[in-house]
């Protein structure tokens, strides 16, 4: 039960933001084992300078400046999976966003089973961790 969020500099359509869903949630599914009815994708987006900064600087709309990050279960993908995960996050990112030299940075966030949910149960519960 994964939620990915995309934060960029770049103003994308409404295509291309369905098209970055389907594929952020295909790779989740594909390399994190991850079910895809579950799997949560949020794009915000934003080319207004005053949100983004590189070294104490305003973002120039021409270079691609993004954070990816998912939020995961604690303890159920192994170190190699996240890694291919945040690899193939990157590559997504650069066939999408364009090539970029300013930092982008790509996260796997694993929270305690008993620490979150979905629709009002914890993952501990659903796993009997917490009955």
């Amino acid at each position: 039960m994964p939620i990915i969020t995309l934060k960029t500099n770049q103003t994308l359509a409404v295509g291309r933001l369905a098209h970055l869903a389907q594929q952020l949630t295909q790779l989740t599914s594909t390399i994190l084992g991850k079910d895809p009815q579950l799997t949560v994708v949020s794009i915000e987006t934003s080319r207004e300078q005053a949100t983004w900064f590189v070294n104490s600087e305003p973002s120039r709309a021409e270079t691609p400046v993004a954070e990816l990050s998912i939020k995961i279960t604690a303890g159920t993908n192994s170190a190699a999976q996240k890694a291919d995960w945040i690899r193939a996050g990157w590559e997504l990112l650069k066939a999408e966003l364009g090539d970029s030299v300013a930092p982008n940075y790509l996260s796997v966030i694993e929270l305690d089973a008993t620490s979150w949910g979905y629709n009002g149960l914890t993952q501990g519960y659903r796993k009997g961790l917490n009955k």
